[in-house]
């Protein structure tokens, strides 16, 4: 059995797993704050990996799924 990383991991969400642990922060309203912040500098990046974390935290289409 090889120990990788979980699919779709990035140093974003290993970021917010720590503070979670620590703060009980709304993930959710985190991400969106820094989504917002990287499209204002026009880093497209960084706006790639905070929608992969969104994704990967559940955070992205909620009306869709129904969990609002």
């Amino acid at each position: 059995m090889t120990k990788s990383a979980e699919e779709g991991e990035n140093e974003i969400t290993r970021d917010l797993k720590r503070q979670i642990g620590r703060a009980g922060v709304d993930v959710c309203a985190r991400l969106r704050a820094m989504r917002k912040d990287a499209e204002r500098r026009r880093d497209k990046a960084a706006v790639r990996q905070i929608v992969e974390a969104e994704k990967y935290f559940g955070c992205r289409n909620q009306r869709k799924r129904g969990r609002r």
